[in-house]
């Protein structure tokens, strides 16, 4: 196959990721995972982004089971306390392997997991889904995952929220808000309704009221420009998406990401295209600023001032 790990299984999220038995012999287990994802920044993974690989097979040399308990059913007392009259069973040796074989051909997902490198094997505790859900502790000295392709990014990559501290201008001064951003890259639906993505959400809490503006350019500019409409017009959000010094780039920007061009002369996308070409004398990727962050020197953009982003045209428009 075309990418191939050995014995690092920290590369991966295995969280929801679907299992089924491929083979059994000799002590080797081998499964085929769907749904299973790769960081970034691996040598296997030439994307910008954590990924869902298409199909991989995941082998476990000198496999054994050490022990499976079927989970217990619990409910819920009058006074909202969890319980269960199911004893515990936690089976061990040959039997819990013949009843973890058992389950892996009828497929499973893995819910939770801990894994704990020995120094000639590594044990392997998790939880899975299956139509009969277990707890299972497996061990085993050499793992091999193998896999031909990708097939888009990971789930969390495409459905994110951040919170930053921010600050909004009032009448009364300068008040402390949290500045909420929830991020989905696909189709989701929103108070019953299909929405096409992407769509954002962005929020504040103004007098005890959380305000959502919402939008849908991948950059959040018009997002933030929603909320904005939500506040009183004596009620600014203070942030650098809302600064007349917050610029994005000219050749592509990413979400969240602005440049501070505080006390540079910007007054045309040419001169941020000069600030970009000259990065050695502009330093401009040392004025790197989250969309969210704010300084002193904070002023409101303005028609009359030229601001590399499209805050302003959304807010008026």
């Amino acid at each position: 196959m075309k990418y191939r790990v050995e014995n690092n299984l920290d590369l991966f999220e295995f969280h929801d990721a679907d299992f089924s038995f491929v083979s059994f012999d000799n002590n080797e287990l081998t499964l085929s995972a769907k749904h299973l994802n790769i960081h970034k920044n691996t040598n296997e993974n030439p994307h910008d982004d954590d990924m869902e690989i298409t199909l991989a097979n995941v082998t476990f040399l000198k496999f054994k089971v050490l022990s499976f308990e079927p989970m217990r059913t619990y409910q819920i007392d009058d006074d909202g306390k969890w319980y269960t009259n199911e004893p515990r069973v936690v089976i061990k040796e040959k039997e819990a392997e013949t009843h973890f074989l058992e389950n892996a051909k009828k497929g499973f997902s893995i819910n939770c997991i801990d894994v704990c490198k020995q120094k000639i094997r590594t044990k392997i505790e998790f939880s899975a889904s299956t139509p009969n859900p277990f707890f299972t502790t497996i061990s085993f000295e050499d793992v091999v995952i193998e896999w031909n392709e990708y097939c888009k990014k990971a789930w969390y990559e495409l459905h994110k929220q951040y919170i930053y501290n921010g600050y909004l201008i009032t009448p009364k001064g300068e008040e402390e808000t949290k500045i909420h951003i929830i991020y989905h890259e696909e189709d989701t639906y929103y108070q019953g309704e299909l929405e096409k993505g992407p769509t954002v959400s962005v929020g504040v809490k103004y007098n005890g009221e959380q305000l959502w503006g919402q939008g849908k350019d991948y950059l959040w500019v018009d997002a933030f420009a929603n909320v904005q409409k939500q506040l009183p017009d004596d009620v600014l959000l203070k942030c650098c998406m809302t600064c007349r010094h917050g610029n994005m780039c000219p050749y592509g920007n990413e979400p969240g990401k602005l440049f501070c061009t505080k006390g540079l002369i910007v007054g045309s996308k040419e001169d941020m295209c000069n600030l970009f070409d000259d990065q050695e004398n502009s330093k401009i990727f040392d004025r790197i600023k989250s969309v969210a962050d704010s300084c002193n020197e904070y002023t409101p953009q303005s028609d009359d001032y030229y601001t590399y982003n499209d805050y302003l045209y959304h807010l008026e428009k």
